[in-house]
């Protein structure tokens, strides 16, 4: 196909190729190489990203066909298609017990796309780490002709597990798995940083909220456990489906696109969604129930920031002050002040500030 027009989830990101495929095998994969070798060769997954990463006017290539699944028991690991969604994957791997070591926040992801750019984990190393092969198709460096590669080892290795797409097009992936497990899941408010991060030593799948404009934290504390899933669980996810993933989204959506007054967004954040917060009821649920949402129910942009644990405190401080200043305040650092004049008041920030800790050591914060 030619001359589509493709944009990514957030409709930030738009462009043009001049051909556009959907190949079903690896073989057309190559084929679709050979005969652009001398384009500019882009892949599209499910479009999530919020980068010009997936831009061309080469040829475009979508790997929905490859969706594949082959697991290995004996190994706990599973062989995936690269446009295999995570979802789908997961689905596949109930019946057998199993499930992944790690997942972000939403499983429309394909697997290629979500370990491309290291996708968050869950208070966890992000998905990337826990590949163990992928078999990327490629031009051949001596001779030129398009082939297929399998890096399982090394520094290549560790490349393909954040490639952004610059070592070719990866078109199987393989896996680590686990036991399927369960997790205690509450959420608690907290006055300060300092609070809700010393809760992470009882709680280390935690995850947490700043608020804009009430500028209060909100701490959605996970701990892995071996109790029963809780008689409530179908209830809990009930309340987070309908009164969080969409109730509060359609309640922003009606304050910022339709009503356009500030301070009833401010006043929304500061007054009214404190009860919306069901506060210490503590639920038990499959994992993957647990670290997943909605989150692709509302189109939005979104930019993801990692920043060291001892850099937290002030890169918080830094992201209030710009949408502050963005919301039309006064600059008061000599940082907000570096904001031109004609950005101020421009944009009024109407989402909360998600911090969730990514690799085990506690070294890195992925802020969202």
């Amino acid at each position: 196909m030619t001359g589509n027009l493709i944009q990514n989830f957030g409709q930030n990101v738009s462009f043009r190729p001049a051909t556009f495929s959907e190949p079903r095998s690896e073989e057309e994969v190559l084929e679709l190489l050979d005969q652009n070798r001398d384009r500019s060769i882009r892949v599209v997954a499910s479009r999530h990203g919020w980068s010009d990463g997936i831009k061309t006017v080469g040829l475009s290539i979508d790997l929905r066909h490859l969706d594949h699944v082959r697991i290995n028991e004996a190994a706990q690991t599973v062989t995936v298609g690269a446009g295999c969604k995570i979802k789908h994957l997961l689905r596949q791997l109930k019946p057998c017990g199993l499930t992944l070591p790690s997942v972000g926040l939403i499983d429309e992801q394909t697997v290629a796309g979500a370990t491309a750019n290291a996708t968050h984990g869950s208070g966890k190393h992000s998905l990337s780490h826990y590949v163990r092969s992928v078999r990327v198709a490629h031009f051949h460096g001596r001779t030129g002709e398009a082939t297929i590669t399998k890096i399982d080892s090394g520094k290549e290795l560790q490349t393909a597990r954040c490639s952004l797409g610059l070592l070719g097009v990866v078109v199987e992936i393989e896996f680590e798995v686990r036991s399927e497990y369960r997790i205690q899941e509450h959420v608690l408010h907290h006055d300060s940083l300092a609070s809700v991060l010393a809760a992470e030593s009882e709680f280390p799948l935690q995850q947490f909220y700043l608020m804009p404009w009430s500028w209060e934290y909100y701490g959605q504390h996970r701990v892995e456990t071996s109790d029963p899933k809780s008689s409530s669980a179908n209830l809990y996810r009930a309340y987070w489906h309908w009164g969080i993933d969409w109730g509060l989204h359609l309640i922003l959506f009606v304050l910022v696109k339709l009503l356009r007054i500030k301070v009833f967004v401010s006043g929304f954040f500061r007054f009214l969604l404190p009860l919306v917060f069901l506060r210490k009821w503590r639920v038990v649920d499959d994992s993957h129930k647990m670290l997943t949402m909605e989150h692709e129910l509302f189109k939005h942009i979104e930019i993801e920031l990692f920043v060291t644990r001892t850099n937290l405190d002030a890169a918080l401080n830094a992201v209030k002050e710009a949408i502050e200043v963005f919301g039309g305040r006064e600059p008061m650092s000599e940082s907000a002040k570096t904001i031109p004049v004609e950005c101020r008041g421009i944009y009024y920030h109407h989402d909360a500030i998600c911090v969730r800790r990514v690799q085990a050591d506690d070294t890195l914060i992925s802020m969202s």
